[in-house]
Order: structure tokens, then sequence, then C-alpha cells
């Protein structure tokens, strides 16, 4: 049959004491281990668009004992587009996980994948699935399981490894694929910029204002550093809330090779209400407010589906929650913002995300609601308190930003929604009556210069 070549490549990033797992520290047994980065990467040629595949754990084995250590692992899988992974300037990474290795060495890499991958061929806008090779061997769940021998082989500790999915010799043949992989290069795997942002889900501990350890559910614990400016929202209604130790958080944020902590630019906090619902975060094009329809393309990530192609259609009913910056706004933001991340359930048959939640962003990598960057913000001098119709008005304002001002106060309005701090502690709207300052941030109307506030900081 005829073959199709491509090339895409799984970076295992080794570094050593990586992510506070000290060098040298020991099990019951005595036995050193060291922190192992698994990062993915990709090179390719141009023959697709997008190479959409789904992980399930990737497995060391040790070559003394021959028994596997499972780096990473997820039951629902990650899905990647390999192509995103890539540039002009060469590979891009994407963190997955920390792992507590042995010190010894690994002569192994098995990879266990969803059962097909999806190939989008230049130009085209939809994709063809293919299932994997049907030789492969297969795991409990009948997902094809992939073993690649590492040439040299990986000795723990070491500063980096790259583990290449080498696409240039898949093969595509009697509608199956065949993977293959090898060992490959890390370059640029220490400069911050070449590293993508993904969604890290796991439980919080060791609490601060600034840093937070994550606990995932395969893998070690990694320090999260974030900011006052960081986004904290409900996952189930993208309304604003807090964190606590011991609350189950996704977090999306780029890891920091350099600095060992995953820099947050957007945390939701798990209620267990529409977990393993369909996301998937891009920019949105032809937007039809009449028949409630978008296109969502340029997908910089998905979770819990496999896109049919190079874009998905997005719709919505009147029952769809729209939110800014944790604020619900209309359907019309969709005309303000240029990109959004819709929640909601996905038919692979239509390649439909019928929504139930659209959060519109300032960036593709989730700026804004989902990601820190671009919330109306303003700082001044609490006037015209009326708890009744939760309203007050802002004077002497000496902090603006990300909108402009048109005079010398800004109206603030409240929702039951928005949180309100003191110190980093929650407070009520009382508050607002014993304090002199305030930040409001949230979304700005300019026709009313009013922040409708997502988050109210009382000051001194």
């Amino acid at each position: 049959g005829m073959k199709r070549f491509f090339a895409t490549y799984l970076a295992l990033g080794v570094l050593a004491g990586a992510l506070g797992i000290a060098c040298g520290g020991g099990g019951g047994n005595g036995t050193a281990t060291s922190g192992v980065g698994l990062f993915l990467t990709d090179t390719f040629r141009e023959d697709f668009d997008n190479v959409w595949l789904t992980l399930h754990k990737v497995e060391y084995r040790n070559q003394t004992t021959g028994q596997y250590t499972t780096a990473w692992e997820s039951a629902t899988g990650i899905t990647v587009d390999a192509k995103r992974l890539r540039d002009g300037s060469g590979e891009r990474y994407a963190f997955l996980a920390i792992t507590a290795l042995a010190n010894g060495t690994y002569d192994q890499v098995r990879l266990t994948m969803g059962q097909q991958t999806i190939l989008v061929p230049a130009g085209s806008q939809s994709g063809t699935a293919y299932p994997f090779d049907s030789s492969l061997p297969r795991d409990g769940q009948g997902r094809p399981m992939v073993t690649a021998t590492l040439t040299p082989a990986l000795s723990v500790p070491t500063t980096s490894f790259v583990l290449d999915i080498d696409l240039a010799n898949w093969t595509l043949a009697g509608g199956e694929v065949s993977p293959a992989f090898r060992r490959g290069s890390g370059n640029g795997i220490d400069d911050s910029g070449r590293h993508e942002a993904l969604e890290y889900k796991g439980v919080v501990s060791n609490l601060s204002s600034t840093r937070f350890s994550l606990r995932p559910s395969a893998g070690a614990s990694f320090t999260v550093a974030y900011t006052a400016d960081t986004p904290v929202f409900s996952s189930s209604n993208g309304a604003p809330t807090v964190l606590a130790n011991g609350a189950l958080v996704e977090v999306r944020g780029n890891y920091l090779p350099g600095n060992n902590f995953l820099s947050a630019s957007v945390i939701k906090v798990e209620d267990g209400n529409g977990s393993g619902e369909a996301e998937a975060r891009g920019t949105h094009t032809d937007v039809n407010l009449g028949a409630n329809t978008l296109t969502l393309t340029n997908l910089t990530e998905v979770e819990g589906f496999m896109p049919q192609g190079a874009s998905i259609h997005v719709v919505w009913s009147d029952s769809t929650i729209f939110r800014r910056s944790g604020v619900q706004v209309t359907e019309d933001a969709l005309l303000q913002w240029q990109f959004s991340e819709a929640k909601g359930t996905y038919n692979p048959a239509t390649n439909t995300l019928t929504a139930t939640r659209i959060t519109l962003e300032d960036d593709a990598g989730g700026g804004g609601g989902g990601g820190g960057t671009g919330e109306a913000e303003a700082t001044g001098s609490i006037t015209n308190v009326d708890l009744n119709q939760n309203r007050m008005t802002l004077t002497n304002i000496f902090d603006i930003e990300n909108f402009q001002l048109e005079g010398t106060t800004v109206n603030v309005t409240w929702t039951e929604e928005t949180i309100f701090l003191r110190s980093g502690d929650p407070v009520t709207e009382q508050a607002l009556l014993q304090w002199p300052r305030a930040e409001a941030k949230g979304v700005y109307d300019p026709g009313t210069n009013t922040i409708r506030a997502s988050r109210i900081k009382l000051e001194d």
C-alpha cells in the first residue's frame, strides 16, 4: 500500500533533582533517586497540518531488574497536536510530569497510546482517523503499547534525555499506522520561550501566597508559582473562587526548566460538577450570533476528545454561560475578543462541540478569563457604597490596567459570585465599610464607566 511519512518527537527531558526531588534521596531500601522531567516535543515534515494523538502512559524499564517504572499516566489521556510542538525555530516542548527514578540504567521506554491517530493533510480542513498497527501488544483496556529501545541507554542521574516519536519512519499501510521511536536531541529545552502551556490536574498542598505543591495522580509532586493576578475560578461554572489546601485543581501554565517550577497562567478549582466534559481552546472565527455558531481554529489545547480536523464547530443555546475574567457576559463578547475556551459535549460525527460554557480570552494561550492578562483593574478610594444595589464608586484612582478611564472616577458593581478579599483571605461585602481603598478587577464597560467586578481586594 501507499506509504506516508511524517516526523514528530516526544522528548523525555531528564532533570536531575528537578522540582524539589533531591538527588541522592532515598527510598526505604537506601536506593538513591533523581527527579526525571518528562516532556513532549516534535520535529516535522510538511505532509500534514495536524497530527492528533492521545497518550495514556509512559514507562521506563530498568536494565538491571527488567522492571518498569511509570513516569506518567492518565486514564482519560492527553490529546496533543504534534504540529504545535514545532515551529520555524525548531522544537517546542510541553512538560508532562516529574518522576522519582532510582539511579541506574534504563534501556527502554514504553508508551501506551489511544486507539487511533487523526491525520489532517497539508492544506485540508478535515482529517482521517487511522488505527495503530493491529499487531502491536495491548494493555488491559486494549490500547496499543509501543516500546523503544534506547541507544545509548538512559543513565540516571543525568541532565537531559530526548526520545523521538520518529514519525519519519512511521508508515501508513493497509489503513493502519505503524509507529517507530528513537533517541534524539533536546535542542532549546532550557529556553522557557520554547515551552507550550498545558493543563495539569492534581491536589494542592503547602499553599502560600506565591507557591504551592501540586500532587498529580501519577508522578511526583512539583511546585507551582502564581501571583495575585493569576485568575482562580470554578471549573464547573467559571465563577471566581479561592485556593485551599486539599483542593483538586487544574493548572494551566508553562514549566520553566531553569527555575524548576510551573508558572501558572490560570487555575481552575474542580468541584465535581462538569468534569469529564470536552474542552477546546483556540481562535474563534465565522461567528454567527443569529445561528449561535462559530468555528474554533488554531486549537492550542483540547481535552476529553480528539478533533476530527484542523478546527471544530461550536454551537450554543440560550442556557450557555458566557464569561470574561470570571464575570458573566453576553454572546456579543465573541465580537470583542478573539480567543475562547469552549466546554461541553463533543460529537465526532459532526465535529461539533455543543457548549455549556464559553470563556472569552485575550490570547490562544489563555489570557484574560483564562490566563492572567487583560482583566480591567483599578485601585482607588471607596465612596458611595450601596450594599443593596451592589455598587460603589472609586475615586483618587492611582492604578489602572487594561482600560481607558473616562474621567477621574470609576463605578464598580458586583454580584453574589464576586470574591471579596482582605490580605488574601475571603471577607464579605461589609468589609467595604471598614477599609478606605479597594482594587477592583473584572470587565470594564466604557458606556457606563463601570467595572463589573469578579474580585474586590480591600486595602489600607
